[in-house]
């Protein structure tokens, strides 16, 4: 999620309702009064950073993102993880998608120090690849290699 508007009530209206929640069933969940949310979004009382901590961790975000220090709300810098992605509609995946599950391939691949080539074959036999599927996953997985090179080896 892109947002350059600095305003934190504002930031936490958006986020609250890109998770289509209540005011109340917000209030409930960090356990305040739901005049005491009303207000944090209107602008006219600041929550303390224990509040600015709960708010983080139910919108899956950053505090940074909160308090206006950072325009990326994590909601779209990260993609979902691999295991949420279903690998058997990989024939219909658009760019965005594609886009998504190269990140998230990364991601997994460095969160378990595993190499590409390695990656790829467990997500084959994972997720039982046609053959299809699989030179996709394959070109996928080129591309992908090919964009990193290029990046580290660009002039």
């Amino acid at each position: 999620m892109f947002n350059n508007n600095n305003s934190f009530g504002d930031r936490l209206r958006e986020l609250r309702k890109s998770k289509k929640l209540t005011q109340v069933q917000v209030s409930e969940m960090i356990d305040v009064q739901q005049g005491t949310y009303s207000r944090w979004e209107n602008g006219t009382l600041e929550p303390n950073l224990e509040a600015v901590v709960k708010l983080a961790k139910l919108f899956d975000t950053t505090t940074d993102y909160l308090l206006g220090k950072t325009i990326y709300s994590t909601l779209d810098v990260v993609p979902p993880p691999i295991t949420r992605i279903d690998l058997k509609k990989l024939k219909g995946f658009n760019k965005a998608e594609l886009d998504d599950l190269k990140f998230a391939i990364v991601m997994n691949g460095i969160k378990n120090h595993s190499t590409l080539p390695k990656y790829l074959d467990e997500l084959v036999s994972e997720n039982n690849l046609d053959e299809e599927e699989q030179e996709i996953l394959h070109t996928l997985f080129h591309t992908l290699f090919k964009e990193v090179h290029d990046y580290f080896n660009a002039d």
